[in-house]
């Protein structure tokens, strides 16, 4: 078993309520595994946010996907053109949005190996 990267989100609140502070909480749920020594490897980096980003855009590449005529759903005729497509742009964009939509909150992300 591997040991792996994951990034935490937290922020200090104070329940108005009652007026008790807590720490709220929050891990990225679509990290991809990362072998142990790539997770040593990002972990060892000054910023482990973007290492992760750099490592998953190097470890994909673009393909190709061929797209159908809208009423071709059975793909039953020649397709009409094609897409470029990368898995990694695609994930870091969703950790892009979720990184910033974090920080907005007033939440600190960290990156935890386990």
């Amino acid at each position: 078993m591997s040991t792996n990267i994951h990034f935490l989100a937290t922020r200090e609140i104070q329940v108005v309520k009652t007026g008790q502070r807590e720490t709220q909480k929050e891990y990225f749920g679509g990290v991809w595994q990362t072998p142990t020594p790539v997770t040593r490897q990002l972990m060892a980096q000054a910023d482990p946010i973007l290492a992760y980003r750099n490592w998953i855009l190097e470890i994909n590449e673009d393909y190709q996907v061929d797209i159908y005529a809208e009423d071709d759903m059975f793909r039953e005729r020649e397709p009409v053109g094609t897409e470029t497509r990368n898995n990694g742009d695609d994930h870091c964009a969703e950790f892009d949005a979720w990184v910033e939509s974090r920080r907005e909150q007033g939440y600190d992300i960290t990156a935890e190996a386990w």
